[in-house]
């Protein structure tokens, strides 16, 4: 399903793993996972912030909690959604301190083309593995010009590793989420 939202794009990033936990406690795990609690997670939104919180206002800002729907709140767009799939889509400036995320109404994400800028698109997949779920999440990043997709490759250099990071740390953290709910231990 990403395909119909980001066919064409500049990076790329895709983990998956198999949680032991039907389709369903993983889906519900996906929009319950308070990323916050997820360490790494946790740090490096702590240190994007850092330029904000150096303001009052920007201290009163920090989220306590950030939830798939606070995401929504703050920027992304869900751009479709189904039982065994999440598409969401952001664009912005993310080579800047804040991020300039664009204001994106429902629709315009396929047709944002503000230069100077990128689209994203980020996925959760998920297959049924015989009672089992693999889970899969996918990020794409597609610049609206040469401008926007050199200073994005440039940033990319930097924080990819720890992109990576944070994705893998977030499927454990949906995993372990998931596969509580199946045994019944919230």
């Amino acid at each position: 399903m990403l395909d119909d939202w980001l066919a064409t794009y500049d990076l790329a990033e895709r983990h998956e793993l198999v949680v032991a936990a039907p389709m369903a406690d993983v889906r519900s795990a996906i929009d319950e996972i308070d990323l916050l609690r997820v360490p790494v997670v946790a740090a490096l939104f702590a240190a994007r912030a850092l330029p904000s919180m150096l303001t009052a206002q920007g201290r009163r800002s920090l989220p306590r909690h950030l939830t798939m729907g606070d995401l929504v709140q703050r920027g992304f767009r869900v751009l479709a959604e189904t039982d065994d799939t999440l598409v969401l889509g952001l664009a912005g400036r993310f080579w800047t301190p804040r991020g300039a995320i664009a204001e994106l109404g429902a629709g315009d994400f396929e047709r944002f083309d503000r230069p100077d800028h990128v689209r994203c698109a980020w996925s959760f997949e998920l297959a049924d593995r015989d009672g089992a779920t693999l889970l899969a999440t996918e990020t794409r990043v597609a610049a609206t010009n040469d401008a926007a997709r050199r200073k994005m490759l440039r940033y990319w250099r930097v924080i990819g590793p720890f992109s990576g990071l944070v994705r893998l740390e977030m499927l454990r953290a949906i995993a372990r989420r998931a596969e509580r709910a199946t045994t019944g231990l919230r």
